[in-house]
């Protein structure tokens, strides 16, 4: 995010990981593909990085 001049925003990677997770929900994805894009073993992680439950 230095280099590219942007300031004031997180870019940890959890953080990322959790705003693509909520944006990906958010235009109609379903969280089936999402636990396999993520790699997740099980819903319920999936689940804690969109607070849907």
């Amino acid at each position: 995010m230095k280099a590219a001049g942007i300031k004031g925003v997180s870019s940890r990677p959890n953080n990322i990981q959790h705003t693509f997770a909520e944006l990906y929900i958010i235009h109609e994805g379903d969280t089936y593909n999402l636990q396999d894009i993520l790699a997740y073993v099980s819903q319920d992680m999936v689940k804690k990085y969109v607070n849907l439950w």
